[in-house]
């Protein structure tokens, strides 16, 4: 399997808006977060968030198997609208995978989009891949999923969005984990209660026991560290846009 990060960034990105701080200016560009999984036979994306047009253009992606939302936050499912516009005015055929609270929302709050999902709830298999949905504390507001995905005995991972992981086999023992780090090195909004930090992130990140771990929804501008201090001051990898792996 070959995955290609299609955004390491928080929910504002980097650069972010209107701000001109010497992380924004010098960092690295940050999109919002997403994941590409290709086969030979199949090609998945996790969240479809508001810079999807851009990250399907970059990795020239010419039709998708299937689209999963992991939750109905903004930076993660913003870009519905652009799926539903292709669905509709071309020949790509979109097939979405959530959960029910994800057909929920979407019939209540994008009452003009049209577009099927297909419920997860424990296992999907598509071609030569299956794909694994499992609980993920983060907001009570808006339930998530994380998605495991494996083939060939190999088995990578995706939580972009993490508060607590309640006990699950579907994700241990990984061989890639793509996980949230935004609050990895310091809290910067102390009020957010929706996202593990520090310690406690660290101990809910070593329940998935990878043997890769890749931060991603990460944010310099926050941060208020360079990427190489970020490097330096953990033992993970720090994710960056359009990175791919191969396990």
């Amino acid at each position: 399997m070959k995955a290609t990060l299609l955004g390491s960034g928080d929910p504002l990105g980097m650069p972010v808006p209107m701000c001109n701080c010497e992380y924004c200016e010098e960092g690295p560009s940050r999109l919002r977060a997403g994941l590409l999984v290709e086969t030979e036979e199949t090609t998945l994306v996790f969240d479809a968030g508001p810079d999807i047009h851009q990250q399907l253009l970059e990795t020239g992606v010419e039709s998708v198997d299937g689209f999963f939302a992991t939750h109905c936050h903004f930076d993660h499912f913003g870009g519905l609208p652009e799926l539903h516009t292709l669905d509709r005015f071309t020949e790509s055929e979109i097939n979405l995978y959530g959960s029910e609270a994800v057909e929920e929302y979407i019939e209540e709050v994008y009452t003009w989009i049209d577009i099927q999902v297909h419920r997860t709830t424990e296992k999907v298999d598509i071609s030569d891949c299956e794909i694994h949905s499992f609980e993920v504390e983060h907001s009570e507001f808006l339930p998530m999923q994380g998605f495991t995905i494996k083939k060939d005995g190999k088995k990578i991972v995706y939580i972009p969005d993490l508060k607590h992981l309640p006990e699950s086999e579907k994700y241990k023992d990984a061989d890639l984990l793509f996980v949230h780090g935004m609050y990895l090195f310091e809290k910067h909004v102390e009020e957010d209660e929706d996202h593990a930090s520090g310690e406690e992130l660290k101990k809910q990140i070593e329940k998935v026991n990878a043997d890769k771990v890749v931060l991603i929804g990460n944010s310099e501008h926050f941060n208020k560290m360079t990427i190489q201090e970020e490097k330096e001051a953990t033992e993970y990898e720090i994710g960056e846009d359009f990175e791919q792996y191969n396990i």
